[in-house]
């Protein structure tokens, strides 16, 4: 006779196999009814933005994206992902589920029964039925009324928590001003004592007999020299600074009354309490530099709207502009005069640019679809290449003689040998949109600009970008583009600056110019929504680079 379990027995301990963990959200059945393509192997939830790694595998964006900051492979497979970019959008399967919700959404409005159902069930109660049925429907509805107090008092309080945290974290950095001003005045209230105890020390014997005025010791005014007054103006030194283009400038000197400066402090107030605050406080990765009196040290005038000017690689003071007329000027800065002009042009002259190899020659682009080479010592051009298409760029190759690129309405970048100018040695095809910009980062490797909003990287010899920049806005104005070695800066039309670095294809860097109302008041203007960065450049060989709005202001800005 067996003693082994009993078939009654058996059976009943395989009914109470524990059931299977909820997969969905806690929904019983969901592991069986729900599509395991559909669930996130992170948080076991319906995947929300599916991104897909390269190994196949697709997951919420969030929860990927959390869990490549913890460890940098997949999560199923355990294959390397080196960075973010490795991971794709994956747009069937978010289709997939889209339709999945949809069909969900459907099924429980099937359900829930209508009004025509309710009236056959009442028909069949009587009225004690009725009277549970409406104590029972009264009890649900105190009880939704409550979970819905609860729900708004428990978000009330969430609110005001997070009003309290930002005001708290706002007085803390109200207080750490406070400390620095207080520390600040006080040095100065120092320096004014010294200053004043210096200037009142005087000995007597030093003092002439019977003058009036407070005079220096060992001045005199009988060889005609001019006697120096001290007063409480100050007359700063003339200091020969470094200009931008790598020359020098001399600055004239201003004196000026008390009520003159502070008309002046009240003028630039904001800017000065900006640039103070970020500089002593060490806020910001983008700084403004110091600011003083900003004014030109020279202006010359055109007779048109200049739409681009490029100075001259060796002589420092000679400059080109072209303008809106199609016309090409030679300006000297150290006379303030034009010296040469070239009107070949039929229309509207977008670019100009010096040859590094050969200073004295220089490209420019029309929308006449013709590129121009010229050479200053004469009155024609030397050279004319057929476009095709409206030209909005034109760059020589800063490591050889006979290299030219530019950028036209056909979407394309043309790279030419101009020993060969008949046809293009390249053409780089990728933009969706006019080509606005070229710039070189080396001998091989270039970037474009385009208002389909996007920056392209090239390098010659393959015919593909190699890689694509994206974060700025620009799809219908000249934003402005700089390249300084591996790093590129251009603008754009929500009115900020945007700085990229080649290996990477977001921004890495980003700088808001402030609404220009708040510098100079414009009735009627509401909004800085039609304010937009308009040129950049960088200053060689530095972390200083320029960049201008379309409002006319100008910042000088040094990356820490």
């Amino acid at each position: 006779m067996s003693c082994g379990p009993s078939p009654q027995v058996s059976s009943a301990r395989r009914a109470r196999k524990r059931p299977a963990t909820p997969v969905l959200g806690g929904q019983e059945g969901s592991y069986k009814n729900v599509n395991n393509d559909f669930v996130c192997p992170i948080c076991f939830d319906l995947i929300d933005e599916a991104y897909m790694t390269k190994c196949g595998h697709s997951f919420c964006h969030s929860c990927i994206e959390r869990s490549l900051e913890r460890n940098n492979r997949c999560p199923r497979c355990g294959v390397p992902i080196e960075n973010p970019s490795q991971i794709f959008p994956n747009f069937s399967l978010m289709e997939l589920i889209r339709k999945h919700k949809a069909g969900d959404q459907k099924h429980s409005i099937d359900k829930q029964p209508n009004v025509q159902d309710w009236q056959c069930l009442s028909q069949d109660l009587d009225l004690v039925d009725i009277n549970n049925v409406m104590s029972l429907l009264v009890m649900r509805k105190q009880l939704l009324e409550q979970g819905s107090k609860v729900s708004e008092a428990r978000m009330l309080r969430t609110f005001l928590e997070e009003v309290r945290g930002r005001k708290e974290k706002e007085l803390e950095k109200l207080q750490r001003q406070l400390e620095i001003l207080n520390q600040d005045c006080k040095a100065a209230d120092e320096k004014v004592q010294k200053l004043e105890q210096r200037n009142f020390n005087c000995p007597d014997h030093l003092v002439p007999n019977g003058s009036a005025s407070l005079e220096q010791p060992g001045s005199s005014t009988s060889h005609g020299e001019q006697s120096t007054v001290t007063d409480r103006r100050i007359r700063p030194d003339t200091a020969v600074v470094e200009s931008f283009a790598g020359g020098s400038a001399n600055r004239p000197t201003f004196d000026m009354s008390v009520a003159q400066k502070k008309r002046k402090l009240n003028q630039h107030f904001e800017d000065l309490e900006k640039v103070y605050l970020d500089t002593r406080t060490g806020a910001g990765f983008v700084r403004d530099a110091l600011v003083d009196l900003h004014y030109p040290i020279t202006e010359m005038i055109c007779e048109s709207k200049i739409s681009c000017i490029a100075w001259n690689p060796y002589k420092k003071h000679m400059l080109s502009s072209a303008d809106y007329n199609g016309i090409v000027y030679m300006w000297d800065t150290s006379t303030n005069m034009r010296t040469q002009m070239f009107q070949e042009h039929e229309k509207r002259c977008w670019s100009v640019d010096f040859n590094t190899m050969d200073p004295k020659m220089l490209a420019s682009g029309s929308d006449d679809t013709k590129v121009k080479l010229w050479d200053w010592d004469r009155s024609r051009s030397v050279m004319t290449i057929e476009g095709g298409a409206n030209v909005c760029c034109v760059k020589f190759n800063p490591t050889t003689r006979y290299n030219l690129a530019f950028g036209s309405a056909d979407h394309c970048v043309h790279y030419y040998d101009l020993r060969h100018p008949k046809k293009a040695l390249h053409v780089f095809r990728g933009h969706g949109k006019a080509v606005s910009y070229v710039k070189f980062l080396n001998g091989s490797d270039m970037v474009s600009a385009s208002t389909d909003s996007q920056l392209k990287m090239w390098t010659l010899g393959c015919h593909n970008a190699i890689s694509t920049f994206k974060g700025h806005i620009n799809e219908k104005n000249f934003v402005g583009l700089a390249t300084d070695g591996d790093y590129v800066a251009c603008g754009s039309e929500n009115n900020s600056l945007y700085v990229y670095y080649k290996g990477l294809s977001r921004q890495i860097l980003t700088y808001k110019f402030e609404p220009a109302r708040r510098l100079i008041e414009k009735p009627g203007k509401d909004d800085d929504s039609t304010e937009f960065v308009s040129a950049v450049t960088w200053k060689p060989n530095s972390n200083v680079l320029v960049a201008a709005n379309s409002q006319g202001l100008v910042k000088l800005l040094e990356l820490v």
